[in-house]
């Protein structure tokens, strides 16, 4: 099985070093459609071995999305942002994890948010799509979603995080 980590990025310097090193050791691939970052976010990403390709922003967080997964080459494809990073996993339970369910379905993760709360801080939740198998794309130009009619199952409980 073939599973590659699939962002779209623009100016990540500060976040984007944590997410690839959360995730590099469960994917083949990293592939990144950068949207036109000044800041060294390319040179992060491909200090990693990352795979960049730049994607002029067209005001369509869909197009960046399935962009980039136009150059994914992989069985499964895991979405992330820039300011994600996934806690520990190996990826025999990942590969576990896909196997337990047979034919095309969407991984949904819980993804935890931190946020300044008046004096204190904040958090809040959302279970999110973000393991695609090969051929599924995004829809929506802002709060894009999976264009598809897939079952939902959640994966990686608990394994993601935004940076504060």
């Amino acid at each position: 099985m073939k599973l590659n980590l699939v962002m779209i990025v623009k100016n990540e310097e500060w976040s984007l070093g944590r997410c690839l090193q959360s995730a590099k050791p469960l994917v083949d691939d990293i592939i990144i459609a950068d949207t036109g970052s000044t800041d060294r976010t390319r040179e992060i990403a491909m200090s990693m071995g990352a795979k960049v390709w730049d994607f002029p922003w067209v005001n369509d967080f869909s197009a960046a999305r399935n962009f980039a997964l136009d150059h994914s080459e992989s069985d499964w494809n895991l979405v992330l942002d820039g300011d994600e990073y996934l806690r520990p996993c190996s990826r025999a339970d990942l590969e576990n994890i896909i196997n337990q369910h047979k034919g095309r379905w969407l991984g949904a993760i819980v993804r935890y948010d931190a946020f300044v709360e008046g004096e204190g801080i904040g958090c809040s939740t959302s279970l999110l799509p973000r393991l695609l198998p090969k051929g599924v794309g995004y829809a929506g130009i802002i709060h894009e979603q999976p264009d598809c009619d897939l079952p939902v199952f959640r994966f990686l409980w608990r394994r993601i995080m935004t940076a504060i």
